[in-house]
């Protein structure tokens, strides 16, 4: 019948616009930053409803997904659980007390530079010098921003403690990432991270803490 070939057809592209539909990792972004008790900064990468790659302090970007909850919107994930509930949100990690946490507005820097496609991102202070290390190219920000420099991005070698990038400028400098699993704190913002960073450029040395964005890292 005609009508039950129409019926047929509507219900196989339903069916093949749920199987191409979006996925959680392609869907917009949406990024905000809190500050909890203590002190602690976190940030949160939000993507689709469904999974969050958060930013707790001290540690590695975690992936989380949502679980069901009474209200908000409750992740959790890699020994985390992130309760948002707006422009309020509560943090606990393993059976320790959740840390009550608000929104600020102010730019949620870590979880912009994953968004853009960094895979490791570090900082350090005097003079002020940032570095993110993304899947084809390394992008050196240094003296406070007004030198700028690239180099392609090599595999990273994991030797115990120890992650390190070792590349070449376009003008033939060596540039060299060593990040050591070593907590660290950031001599400007107080803020913690996992790692402890050298960034060689030349024979320049900067020092600085940084972390892993993306949750598939091997640290």
């Amino acid at each position: 019948m005609v009508v039950r070939g129409a019926v047929a057809s509507a219900i196989a592209l339903v069916v093949a616009g749920c199987a191409g539909g979006e996925k959680p990792e392609d869907a917009p972004a949406r990024v905000a930053a809190y500050r909890c008790d203590g002190g602690g900064r976190v940030e949160a990468l939000f993507r689709g409803g469904d999974t969050l790659r958060l930013f707790p302090p001290g540690g590695h970007a975690t992936r989380l997904t949502r679980a069901r909850s009474a209200s908000g919107a409750r992740y959790t994930g890699g020994g985390l659980t992130f309760w948002d509930k707006g422009d309020t949100a509560l943090l606990s990690r393993g059976g320790a007390a959740p840390l009550e946490c608000e929104r600020t507005g102010k730019r949620a820097a870590w979880a912009d530079a994953a968004v853009q496609g960094g895979r490791f991102r570090a900082l350090g202070q005097e003079p002020g010098w940032l570095v993110t290390v993304g899947a084809d190219r390394i992008t050196a920000k240094l003296d406070y921003g007004r030198t700028v420099v690239r180099a392609p991005s090599p595999e990273p070698t994991k030797r115990a403690d120890t992650t390190t990038w070792t590349t070449q400028t376009g003008d033939g400098r060596q540039l060299g990432i060593i990040a050591r699993d070593e907590a660290c704190r950031d001599a400007m913002s107080g803020h913690r991270f996992p790692m402890t960073v050298t960034l060689r450029l030349g024979d320049r040395r900067y020092r600085g803490c940084g972390r892993w964005l993306v949750a598939d890292h091997p640290a």
